[in-house]
């Protein structure tokens, strides 16, 4: 679930919890060149006119709001929830960008349901124990949003089962850097802004020592990476970066890492580094499948050369 989708929720509660109703709206599929993708979440609080998050680029949301800021709207509570369509398919509204996108509609309203403040407390405290969950949301209005575990057979961040959708409520994504270097500088903001969660793993202290440039990024000083992996970064959730660009602290942590459910594993270095170091892995017992996981030379191939390039090309 990233930082975004966990704002949405934070700010629903908040208005929950001041006795006022909420519209929550999620895109539930796309077709073409869609500016948000499936999962995406809005949360619209019409008494104190504000809007959390986002469903499109932009296009959508003043006819959206519009329409949910009718007194029909608010008044015909038990029709909720809805499906509603934008794009060259829908009657009389097509969209820029020449998608489609359908979205479903939910208003919460705690006076007439209390049980919805306890709903997105429970989603929350979930997530932030870095449980995945699902949201269940029933088609039929007569039976309530419910949450449960989430499924073995799972279709992405959302599907449609048994007249019910289910929204895949994840834990945050976290990425392990490891080295405290000029890169993981310029690094650290960007991929903050795509929803991860960051650490630092550097043990040098006396490289650390040499270091002007990290300002007030927190590091982790007293731990191999290894050891920070096998503790923190194992489960799917989880991304991991070598940028110290030397051997005896990236191996530790990427010959950790290829050993786990990561996502995403990633390592500093050139066509050659990268061929000797998955000979090292190798040697070291791991296999091929694992080492195939392995993004190295990490970052797209941009051309890029200073730390502030290579750190694009390693979000991108």
């Amino acid at each position: 679930m990233n930082t975004q989708r966990i704002e949405v929720f934070k700010a629903l509660l908040t208005a929950l919890q001041a006795k006022r109703p909420v519209f929550l709206v999620t895109v539930l599929e796309t077709w073409g060149a869609s500016p948000r993708p499936a999962g995406s979440v809005l949360a619209f609080d019409p008494l104190a006119n504000q809007v959390f998050g986002s469903v499109s680029g932009g296009c959508v949301e003043e006819d959206l709001l519009e329409s949910l800021r009718s007194p029909e709207s608010l008044d015909e509570k038990d029709v909720f929830p809805i499906t509603k369509r934008y794009g060259a398919d829908a009657a009389g509204y097509d969209l820029p960008c020449g998608a489609t996108i359908e979205l479903l509609i939910e208003l919460f309203d705690p006076v007439q349901n209390s049980s919805c403040v306890e709903h997105v407390q429970t989603l929350l405290a979930r997530v932030d124990q870095l449980s995945e969950v699902c949201r269940c949301v029933a088609l039929d209005s007569s039976r309530t949003c419910t949450l449960t575990d989430f499924p073995d057979e799972a279709y992405g961040e959302v599907w449609c089962q048994d007249d019910c959708v289910y929204l895949r409520c994840a834990a945050i994504d976290k990425l392990l850097l490891i080295g405290a270097t000029d890169v993981a500088q310029y690094l650290v903001p960007l991929v903050q802004q795509l929803g991860y969660q960051v650490s630092i793993c550097e043990p040098r202290r006396s490289f650390l020592e040499r270091q002007s440039l990290l300002g007030n990024i927190d590091v982790i000083t007293d731990a191999l990476p290894d050891d920070v992996v096998y503790q923190s970064y194992f489960e799917e959730n989880s991304a991991i970066v070598a940028l110290a660009h030397d051997p005896r602290i990236d191996d530790l942590g990427v010959l950790a890492a290829l050993q786990g459910r990561a996502h995403f594993v990633g390592a500093l270095g050139s066509q050659r580094n990268a061929k000797l170091r998955r000979q090292r892995l190798m040697k070291l017992g791991l296999t091929e499948n694992q080492i195939e996981k392995l993004k190295a030379p990490v970052g797209l191939s941009i051309g890029s050369h200073t730390p502030i390039e290579i750190a694009i090309s390693i979000a991108a």
